[in-house]
């Protein structure tokens, strides 16, 4: 895990660790923590990209994404 948090850290300007909030067993809510994979503000850029998208439902994917 350091390695991980020292290449983020290394490759890309903003916060190693992304703080996300999900629904568990029978609808509790808790809050975790990820290691950022997208650059800082992605969940805030979605909508100005949205006509990218080429999924339905609640999953995001646009052509040439990596991963």
């Amino acid at each position: 895990m350091p390695l991980i948090a020292l290449a983020t850290r290394l490759s890309s300007r903003g916060p190693v660790l992304y703080r996300q909030v999900r629904c568990g067993l029978q609808g509790r809510r808790f809050e975790l923590l990820k290691f950022r994979t997208m650059v800082e503000g992605a969940d805030r850029m979605q909508p100005e990209i949205a006509h990218l998208n080429v999924m339905d439902g609640p999953v995001f994917k646009a052509p040439g994404d990596r991963a």
